[in-house]
């Protein structure tokens, strides 16, 4: 719940942003487009002194507006030419460097914009009003055409253009927008993962607290049974009363050095105590920790050590605890008669060992996921095996902290096969 009041708040807070940088952003156009308003007009303004006052552009403005009654003849034909040229080199210079930012074009054209005397390439009769700036030209230019003349000034990139003087703006604010953005999206997606781990959390304390509550009910039992049997001098049931106590505290201790185990391997002072070992060694070690629970469920165990050279240099305890942390699973999660099989090879200057079983297989949308801390495949009949979701996370653990990999090949109903690959010691 304040999780999702902290996204609102952002959410809205960034909205706010955007709509107040968009008024700041109008604002900022609307101010631009006053200042380009004012700084055309006066162009217009030069221009139409230079259409009505005494001097060479006037006097070549007469002659292109009555050259409909009065053709042009050699060299006058060149005088439309001229004329945009001067006309041209006077906006060029009235307008500044915004000349080489603006796309304009001009025109000399009748009251109604229905007849042209003279136009630049690129202008446009039927172009919006909004971006055409005019002037009308009396006195004699009216007399050479028997109209009413207009000089016609349009601006064909309004928009952009404005932008571009407002840059300095709108691209640091659209960058903090985006960052901002981001930051929520960032926020969010940690949000859930935070929901995601209180709910494994939630999870794990569940499954811990059911599989220490089991042998503490035992013990306290137990501890009872051995009073009386005390009491009552039989000395052969408190000594069988004690063994089971023992035996139940030893599941208790199991439990809780397990957690501690996994939790001191996020200490950034662990180290592992590393030493050149036979893997294949270690490998017959950790099967004859496992044989009484494979008797217990029936099982098959094969093996195929086939790798030439089996001298890695490991953390003996660890590295045998994540093969019976692999056994264990093959084991549990089993399918039937359970049916390993282990292999060893060499590849690439590698030691390779697999570990292979008949069990129920993964689903494939969670094979990524079954190497986090906590967390347990509840689909099928996994929910039924009794865990905590640490072993998988400390096995991945151990092989990252030997500079190791570790794979896995599953298909649901049809079992599982983990590849861990360790650099020979040579």
């Amino acid at each position: 719940m304040k999780n999702g009041i902290i996204v609102g708040i952002v959410i809205v807070s960034l909205l706010g942003l955007i709509f107040v940088q968009y008024h700041f952003l109008r604002a900022g156009l609307l101010l631009e487009r006053a200042r380009m308003d004012q700084r055309v007009n006066v162009v217009l303004n030069e221009v139409y002194l230079k259409l009505v006052q005494p001097n060479p552009v006037r006097e070549m403005t007469l002659r292109v507006l009555v050259k409909d009654k009065s053709p042009l003849a050699s060299p006058e034909y060149l005088l439309p030419e001229q004329l945009k040229d001067s006309l041209n080199t006077l906006i060029r210079d009235g307008l500044g460097p915004d000349s080489s930012r603006l796309s304009y074009a001009f025109a000399l054209t009748t009251e109604r914009n229905d007849h042209l005397f003279l136009a630049t390439e690129g202008y446009d009769t039927l172009a919006d009003h909004s971006l055409i700036y005019q002037r009308g030209i009396g006195g004699l230019a009216g007399q050479a055409c028997d109209c009413r003349p207009f000089f016609r000034f349009q601006v064909k990139n309004t928009v952009n253009y404005l932008l571009g003087r407002l840059a300095y703006l709108t691209i640091p604010s659209l960058v903090f927008i985006l960052l901002l953005a981001a930051c929520l999206v960032l926020l969010i997606v940690y949000l859930n993962r935070q929901r995601r781990l209180d709910l494994v959390k939630n999870d794990f304390i569940n499954n811990l607290t059911h599989e220490l509550k089991t042998p503490v009910f035992s013990i306290g039992m137990l501890s009872r049974m051995m009073k009386n049997a005390i009491e009552k001098g039989q000395k052969e049931k408190a000594l069988e009363y004690g063994q089971l106590i023992e035996k139940e505290n030893e599941v208790i201790k199991g439990h809780v050095e397990r957690v501690l185990e996994l939790a001191s391997l996020d200490s950034p002072n662990y180290h592992m105590e590393r030493r050149p070992v036979s893997f294949h060694d270690l490998i017959r070690e950790a099967v004859s920790g496992i044989q009484a629970q494979l008797l217990t469920h029936q099982g098959l165990l094969s093996m195929r050590l086939e790798a030439a050279s089996d001298l890695v240099n490991v953390d003996p305890v660890h590295m045998k605890n994540v093969l019976q942390n692999l056994l264990d699973n093959a084991i549990k999660y089993h399918k039937g008669t359970p049916e390993i099989e282990l292999s060893t090879r060499n590849e690439n200057g590698h030691f390779i060992f697999s570990i292979s079983d008949n069990g129920i297989g993964i689903p494939g949308d969670q094979q990524d996921k079954i190497f986090e801390k906590f967390y347990r495949v509840t689909e099928g009949d996994l929910h039924n095996v009794k865990g905590f979701g640490l072993g998988l996370n400390y096995v991945r653990q151990i092989v990252r902290a030997h500079r190791g990999q570790i794979r896995l090949f599953s298909k649901l109903g049809e079992g599982s096969r983990f590849e861990i690959a360790l650099i020979v010691d040579k």
